[in-house]
């Protein structure tokens, strides 16, 4: 059996190298057990065990920053980057058309970038990509991208409705929809580059349709951060469900991931097609009981939640112990204490169908007072 890497890179504690030390002083003679509280020998030893402490964690984090499954963060991305070719997808920005009504007389010719946007339920900004050029009583559109990289920036079909700007009479009316995706997390990453080893067969193996459909380089697309392929066909007709972190992804990343598919991993005799993942509402109902449990606790648990089910592969499996540990770690990061989580749905591990995704239902988590 092959031992772990973390099993193995054990880092030390304070009383494990002072004992170390104090056991070589006894062999030495010198009177470990005599010496007073103060006393500048013991104060020494003391002082060396704590710094050595610190170290050896130092030492071993380092010494892990060696491995795939070990590394964590810049280490991480390093490791994928100069082992197995894989640089990590960063973050990147969503992007919108805005809709504007100059309902006022004045005449407005701002360049590319001197005009931003707001939504107003979020607080997240957007800057014009180009210039405007828009007279009273006419009505313009504007493309706009987020000021700040990620996620958090998404906004809904006409969510961006407010100008930070000042334009006496212009107004927006409408906003289309504004999507992006994070940076690669690690546990991404990570399954990119074990994939990347699939995809050096000639065979065809699931890792390397995997890899193909993930690969932005390839696609052109960071929408896709999961998948799932069919097993063995004695047809030679396979199945690829993709996915993104927050559901289902475009069309266009379809259509990208098929044309990856069929120029780099596709065998002869074999037709491989890309579908997209279909989302499976997933409810949840539990019961919190504890000190201090904040009264917007169930919004923060569902948000925690909607992460969980975003790491669950397609066709995936999404564990009651899993959800548990979520729910009991948002109630402590949040100041509760005394936490005692019960959880009646789901009321067994959920295995996921071939080719869908979980996604938040109904969460419904009530505490006992």
């Amino acid at each position: 059996m092959i031992p772990s890497v973390t099993a193995l890179l054990v880092a030390a504690t304070k009383a494990q190298i002072l004992e170390a030390g104090l056991a070589v002083a006894r062999v030495l003679g010198l009177p470990v057990t005599s010496w007073r509280v103060d006393d500048p020998t013991k104060v020494l030893f003391h002082f060396l065990a704590e710094v050595l402490e610190q170290r050896d964690v130092v030492d071993a984090q380092f010494a892990k920053s060696a491995f795939l499954s070990t590394s964590e963060g810049d280490w991480k991305t390093i490791v994928a980057s100069e082992v197995y070719g894989e640089p990590r997808n960063e973050a990147t920005y969503a992007s919108s058309t805005i809709t504007l009504l100059n309902s006022g007389g004045g005449y407005y010719a701002p360049a590319a970038g001197e005009v931003t946007a707001k939504n107003s339920a979020t607080g997240k900004t957007y800057h014009s990509v180009d210039a405007l050029s828009i007279a009273g009583g006419q009505t313009a559109t504007l493309a706009v991208e987020a000021d700040e990289a990620g996620s958090d920036s998404n906004s809904g079909i006409d969510e961006i409705d407010e100008l930070v700007t000042t334009m006496l009479g212009v107004e927006i009316t409408a906003s289309t929809l504004a999507t992006a995706s994070d940076e690669q997390s690690d546990s991404a990453l990570e399954a990119t580059c074990l994939d990347s080893l699939g995809a050096v067969s000639p065979n065809g193996p699931l890792d390397a349709f995997n890899y193909a459909v993930k690969n932005s380089a390839w696609t052109g697309s960071t929408e896709i951060t999961r998948s799932q392929t069919t097993s063995d066909s004695t047809t030679g007709v396979v199945s690829i469900y993709v996915a993104g972190a927050s559901g289902a992804v475009s069309g266009s990343a379809v259509t990208a991931a098929q044309a990856a598919v069929n120029l780099r991993v596709r065998p002869h005799c074999v037709t491989p097609t890309v579908y997209n993942a279909t989302p499976q509402s997933t409810p949840i109902t539990a019961t919190i009981e504890g000190v201090d449990v904040p009264t917007d606790y169930a919004a923060t648990a569902a948000d925690a939640l909607a992460v969980l089910m975003a790491g669950v592969n397609v066709g995936g499996k999404l564990s009651r112990s899993a959800i548990t540990s979520v729910l009991q770690r948002t109630a402590e990061d949040e100041g509760a204490s005394d936490v005692a989580i019960v959880l009646t749905i789901p009321a067994a591990d959920i295995t996921l169908s071939v080719g869908t995704i979980a996604v938040p239902g109904t969460i419904s988590i009530t505490e006992i007072v």
